[in-house]
Parts: C-alpha cells; sequence; structure tokens
C-alpha cells in the first residue's frame, strides 16, 4: 500500500509530465497538417533557390514566427496555390526581383487593391505600380511572419519608418523626375545624427501621420528639406545668411546650394576628431562641383568653413574673444549703475 507522501509525489510527478507536454501539442495544434508537412522540410535551414541571374534565396520559414504571424491559420497553399503536400512544381524564374513581384501579387488575392488604396502611402505605391514600377507587398511587410497590425510592436521610430524606406522606394515629382527614398542603414547608423528619431527632422511625419507632399521637382524638395536644419542650427544658418549662396538663393536663383547639397542627408559625420587638412580638400572636392576651377585655397573666401584660431584668421578670434570678454563686464557695469542710480535717487529723497 502506498504512503500519503508516495501517492502525492506520483501525482505531481504526472501533472508535470502532462504540463510539460502540452505546449508542443499546441504547437502543432496551431498548424495546419499541410503547414506541418511542408515544414518539416522548409523550417530547415540550407533549402536555397538559385534563379537564372545567379541570384539566390534561402526557402527556410521560421516556424515560431509563422505560428504566431496574422496567417498562421491558413494552409500553405492558400497562398502557394500551385503547391499541395504531395505536389512541388519547379518554377523557373529570372531574378530574385521577378519572384517577389509575382509571389506579392498573392496577397491581391485576399487584400484587393479598393481596401489597400485606404492608406496615402499605398494608393501611392500602387499609382507608380500602374506605371510600370514594381513595389513588392513583401518588401515592407514580409511574408511569413507578418504580425497583426494590432499585435505589431517596433523598437524605435527608426525601425517602423525603415520597414518601407530600407527598400526600393520612389519619389515623383510633376517635372517628371525620381528620387529614390532607400535609406541605408549603415549609413545612418554612423551619421552625427544617429541618436535622434525620424521625426525630428521629418516633422509632421509618425507612423500614425504620413501626408502626402507634392513638389515640382527635386530641387524644390531640397530646398523645403534643408530649413529643417534651422530648427536645431540656427547659429549656422544666420552665418549662410551672410553668404553669396544664401543672396543668391533669396534673389530666386534655386540652382544655389543649401544645406543639404554640400553637407549630405542621412550621411552626415562629424569632422571634430578629422585632420583639418583633410577637411579643408573634402570641402575643395565640395566647392569643385560648382566651382570646377576652384583652387585648394577657395573654402577660405567663406570663414564660417572653420571655427576662427590663432592659426587661421587671426584677427577674427582676437574681435571674438574681445567680444565674449567685454560684453559681460559692459552688461554687468550698466545694471551696477542703474542699481547706484535707483539707490542715490532713493537717498535724495
Amino acid at each position: 500500500m502506498l504512503s500519503k507522501n508516495t501517492h502525492t509525489g506520483i501525482m505531481t510527478a504526472l501533472l508535470l509530465l502532462i504540463f510539460a507536454a502540452s505546449p508542443a501539442e499546441s504547437q502543432n495544434s496551431a498548424l495546419s497538417d499541410e503547414a506541418q508537412k511542408c515544414l518539416s522540410c522548409h523550417s530547415q535551414h540550407g533549402l536555397v533557390k538559385t534563379f537564372e541571374n545567379k541570384d539566390s534565396l534561402e526557402a527556410y520559414v521560421d516556424s515560431e514566427k509563422f505560428k504566431a504571424s496574422a496567417h498562421g491559420s491558413l494552409k500553405c497553399s492558400d497562398c502557394h496555390a500551385d503547391f499541395t503536400g504531395e505536389k512541388h512544381p519547379q518554377r523557373r524564374f529570372r531574378s530574385k526581383e521577378q519572384y517577389k513581384t509575382k509571389s506579392a501579387m498573392t496577397c491581391r488575392r485576399c487584400h484587393r487593391c479598393e481596401q489597400i488604396k485606404t492608406k496615402s502611402i499605398h494608393s501611392r505605391l500602387l499609382t507608380e505600380e500602374d506605371s510600370g514600377m514594381s513595389h513588392p507587398c513583401t518588401n515592407c511587410h514580409g511574408s511569413h511572419s507578418i504580425m497583426p497590425v494590432s499585435r505589431k510592436t517596433y523598437k524605435n521610430e527608426e525601425q517602423y519608418c525603415l520597414k518601407c524606406h530600407g527598400h526600393k522606394l520612389n519619389m515623383g515629382f510633376k517635372s517628371g523626375e525620381n528620387l529614390s527614398l532607400k535609406i541605408d542603414l549603415s549609413l545612418l547608423q554612423n551619421s552625427v545624427h544617429k541618436r535622434l528619431s525620424c521625426s525630428d527632422c521629418h516633422f509632421g511625419f509618425s507612423h500614425s501621420q504620413h501626408p502626402q507632399r507634392n513638389f515640382k521637382g527635386m530641387r524644390d524638395l531640397s530646398i523645403a528639406n534643408a530649413e529643417t536644419c534651422r530648427r536645431c542650427h540656427f547659429d549656422k544658418y544666420t552665418k549662410t545668411m551672410e553668404s553669396i549662396h544664401y543672396a543668391m538663393l533669396s534673389q530666386g536663383y534655386l540652382n544655389a546650394p543649401v544645406c543639404t547639397d554640400c553637407h549630405g542627408t542621412h550621411n552626415i559625420i562629424s569632422t571634430r576628431s578629422t585632420d583639418p587638412a583633410t577637411v579643408k580638400a573634402n570641402l575643395v572636392r565640395r566647392c569643385q562641383q560648382c566651382h570646377k576651377d576652384a583652387a585648394k585655397n577657395f573654402p577660405d573666401a567663406w570663414l564660417s568653413h572653420y571655427e576662427p584660431t590663432l592659426a587661421n584668421a587671426p584677427l577674427v578670434f582676437i574681435v571674438t574673444m574681445i567680444y565674449k570678454i567685454f560684453t559681460p563686464i559692459m552688461v554687468i557695469g550698466i545694471i551696477l549703475q542703474i542699481l547706484l542710480h535707483i539707490w542715490r535717487y532713493a537717498v535724495n529723497r
């Protein structure tokens, strides 16, 4: 006869075994029989599809992510209509891009164009698609790990924006010009603005707002974007107002350079620890993009390219220091004079 303690121990062990087995059972029950059969191969690394232009794509599917995705309850053949557990046809594609474009058309079987167009960003992409520019859904949304919108989370704003802007994306202008909106993440992470959120510069844009802006041409966009810089760099902006470039721009010459023409956009790096000679050489190359005959001392024409020192621009340095020293002294002197005047007035009453 079993003792009370022994009986309790056996019951506890049985319960532990039941609950230990339940995750595996629930994992399988969340997937269809067909999906389980397909994943017996596709959940393993090593399956690679090679295209005619020698591009390749791994046919790996993360079973956990697929099970948690918005499409986890579907059978594989609901999207891959030509395939079943018994039927696995060989298909040929010229390139990975052609394969992605062809595969993404499957999305339209459930997500109709009328439904997609309700969001302005999608409406613009569909318009570009009509003109022959390909925008596969999977570029932004992924394929086997698409999360329901209500459960989709992002670590930061950058990650959210790059879901689209990390892929091939273009902006069209009334002039017929096209501008790539693809952002190179490596350049952004090495830039001087890497700690900023996208909306710090792209004011008015967020995960909930994506206003449609229309410009006549790329030049109008560059000038509009350059105005963003002065929100943080107002001291530098006021210096540019003294330059010949600003004078030309204010007179209607729109090809005069603005901040982004010389400094870039998402790839701006700090020059604080860079050798001054290297900075100057880089400046000369920038100047030569417009001024073809610019000599090595050409950037010296505008002192705001450098912080004045005794070595370069000693007169400007000395005058600046005099102002820094004597301006506070004058302010303090004026305050003392006012206070003494008030005191004398009070005494003589």
